[in-house]
């Protein structure tokens, strides 16, 4: 199921059909899919009883709380959070990616 929703969200990504399809302008496919995802990781994760403790998913997660404090002490709270939000779906793509593919056959079908 995970390997599934990773291939729609790339395959969403390349199409893109909320630009070519005027009844779709303007919605947030790609958030909606990455939410589902996300949920969806988290769920693989809890039940398959695996850690992704690595010392870059720290490392990742302390970026994104320096881009948010590094515009909130310069006086630039809406950008902050607009650096925050953005960021921040980023880095959910990168955990849903390390939760849910779990073999490099399955990274090579999702990269090429």
């Amino acid at each position: 199921m995970g390997f599934f929703i990773v291939a729609a969200y790339i395959l969403e990504m390349y199409i893109r059909p909320q630009d070519w399809m005027s009844f779709m302008y303007g919605f947030p496919l790609v958030d909606i899919i990455a939410g589902i995802a996300l949920v969806i990781a988290l769920f693989s994760l809890t039940q398959q009883k695996r850690s992704i403790s690595l010392p870059q998913n720290y490392l990742i997660l302390l970026f994104l709380l320096m881009v948010f404090m590094s515009n909130f002490l310069n006086g630039h709270v809406n950008m902050a959070l607009e650096q925050f939000i953005i960021y921040a779906k980023r880095i959910a793509v990168f955990f849903i990616f390390i939760c849910l593919i779990k073999s490099t056959q399955q990274l090579k079908k999702i990269v090429i």
